[in-house]
């Protein structure tokens, strides 16, 4: 039983509080170790000699991931001794999850392993040739790996890796906000411009009378706040939106946008959210008629802008809600000890 062990949370980068706090009101001793580096890596600061490297790299060897090998290089000497330090106070662990394991190397994950009895990697971001030869090379450290993308088992089968999926937190507080005639998204402006997809959805939107509240973060190209901001539906910002707006957003509205990108053929963290806050989802997902809790009440699958015209009628039809039985298998303590049972 998990309940009974040490489990402790590896990452890289700023997780929410919600992740320990959660798991310790359900009476699991979990710990977050958080690693960010002191100073960050910025190519253009770099050596010389790394430039006319990364240049060969892309030019003559088609390898694009020469400046991320150098950026990870540059935080693992700073990572092992945190995690040294840390294993001075804290000795042993039952349980470890390392979420994005591709973010350590094996100096770090060798250390880990001495400090634990079962070491999970959870990859909840789709694979390519770099993280795959990462974590290939490191797979001796971990007693499972589990990949978010369906086709990465596939496609990577020396991993011996495990299916995954996303999942949600049980927040009373957020869930008890006042559901509003509202529409929201909030997201970051990606390469493949899902920005200029919304401005040609929002007229079908606006017939539905719901004040619709859009918030895009631009972290790509500064030249595109102006164009943006002249749209009074969209609010343009170049900061960061903390995890609990996005579930405060999620909670008021009856409808929220889930606008993934074309690479990503698994559940967003937005459709474990939609279900337990009861919120209407109008995703780009075609494998979104697959969910295991699908309902076509309550998921409206956008493939084109055809599908435009579908909107209206499904804004105007009531929510079907879950039993607490169907939801409870995809709150995060429940995906923790489904994880750790293999």
């Amino acid at each position: 039983m998990i309940e009974n062990k040490k489990l402790l949370i590896i990452n890289k980068g700023a997780l929410p509080d919600e992740y320990v706090t959660f798991l310790n009101k359900k009476g699991i001793n979990a710990i977050l170790l958080q690693f960010s580096p002191q100073k960050k890596y910025i190519y253009k600061n770099s050596k010389i000699t790394d430039k006319l490297m990364n240049a060969f790299h892309r030019l003559f060897l088609k390898n694009n991931n020469y400046i991320y090998i150098q950026e990870n290089k540059s935080y693992s000497k700073e990572y092992c001794i945190q995690i040294k330090e840390f294993f001075k106070k804290e000795t042993f662990f039952d349980y470890v999850l390392i979420l994005r394991p591709d973010n350590f190397d094996s100096s770090f994950l060798k250390i880990v392993k001495n400090h634990s009895e079962k070491v999970i990697g959870y990859m909840w971001d789709a694979l390519n040739e770099y993280k795959y030869s990462i974590l290939k090379k490191n797979k001796k450290y971990f007693h499972r790996i589990y990949l978010f993308e369906k086709e990465d088992l596939i496609k990577y089968p020396s991993l011996n890796g495990l299916k995954g999926n996303n999942y949600y937190f049980e927040n009373e507080e957020i869930k008890s906000l006042k559901k509003e005639n509202l529409i929201s998204y909030i997201g970051n402006i990606t390469k493949d411009r899902r920005d200029l997809f919304i401005e040609k959805m929002i007229p079908y939107l606006e017939k539905s009378n719901y004040e619709i509240q859009i918030i895009l973060i631009n972290n790509i190209d500064k030249e595109l706040n102006s164009y943006l901001s002249k749209h009074n539906k969209i609010q343009i910002l170049n900061t960061h939106v903390h995890n609990s707006e996005h579930l405060k957003a999620m909670a008021k509205s009856k409808v929220s946008l889930d606008l993934i990108p074309s690479y990503h053929t698994e559940y967003s963290f937005r459709v474990y959210e939609s279900i337990y806050y009861e919120t209407k989802l109008i995703t780009t997902n075609k494998n979104i008629i697959n969910f295991p809790l699908y309902r076509k009440e309550n998921f409206l699958l956008i493939e084109n802008e055809l599908d435009f015209q579908k909107i209206p009628e499904f804004i105007s039809t009531a929510y079907k809600p879950y039993k607490e039985e169907e939801l409870s298998k995809f709150r995060f303590d429940n995906w923790i000890k489904n994880i750790f049972k293999h």
